[in-house]
């Protein structure tokens, strides 16, 4: 019998069409010879698997098993796709932790502590690194509150939330009237917003794979 690997997808956030897109990109080169691949879709209100046939069985949350024609399947491992939480911040990865279910994101650690943009910052600041300055606020920001904005950080500023991506509730201000919309937008999309300095340059990212 095949290994059952689910497929991680959806998720509580507004990056939920993004997740979706991500599983149907992993699902379609999913080597079928060696595993069985289901969809494992989260949401508010349910987890629901669905394998290739199409059809949907519930979750049992306690043992990540689910019934199918009169016999308990277990998940052998997780392909983590989702963008937001629970699956990018730490929270699905502390879940499959304890009850032993493997998984290819990072874990609980490295996730908290990269998708929250405030603590991050403040941890490669520890480091040495260079980061941009910020000012962050779980609260709409006052008036007077603003002027310390642009005293700390100038303009342009980018104003975002603190744990989310896919630059949801990102506004680029490049004047004071548009601060607090900024920060209302980015508070609506996350717990907190936060001012970060304009930084000119190019940007470079890169994947890492650990083997």
């Amino acid at each position: 019998m095949k290994p059952v690997v689910a497929i991680a997808c959806g998720g509580y956030s507004g990056e939920f069409d993004i997740s979706m897109l991500g599983y149907e990109t992993i699902d379609k080169h999913f080597d079928r010879s060696r595993y069985e691949p289901v969809k494992w879709l989260l949401t508010r209100e349910q987890w629901v698997i669905t394998d290739d046939s199409g059809t949907e069985f519930p979750l049992d949350k306690n043992d990540l098993t689910f019934e199918r024609r009169g016999q308990k399947v277990k998940i052998d491992a997780v392909f983590n796709i989702i963008h937001g939480t629970p699956g990018e911040d730490g929270k699905l990865a502390g879940y499959l932790d304890m009850l032993g279910v493997p998984y290819q994101s990072p874990g609980v650690l490295p996730s908290s502590v990269s998708f929250n943009k405030a603590v991050c910052n403040a941890y490669l600041a520890k480091l040495g690194i260079r980061v941009a300055d910020s000012v962050i606020y779980g609260h709409m920001p006052s008036a007077e509150e603003c002027e310390t904005v642009i005293e700390k950080v100038g303009l342009p500023c980018f104003v975002k939330p603190v744990d989310s991506g896919s630059s949801l509730g990102v506004t680029k201000v490049t004047n004071p009237r548009q601060l607090l919309p900024a920060f209302q937008k980015a508070l609506s999309a996350g717990t907190a917003a936060m001012a970060e300095a304009f930084v000119e340059g190019t940007e470079v990212t890169c994947g890492v794979i650990l083997q």
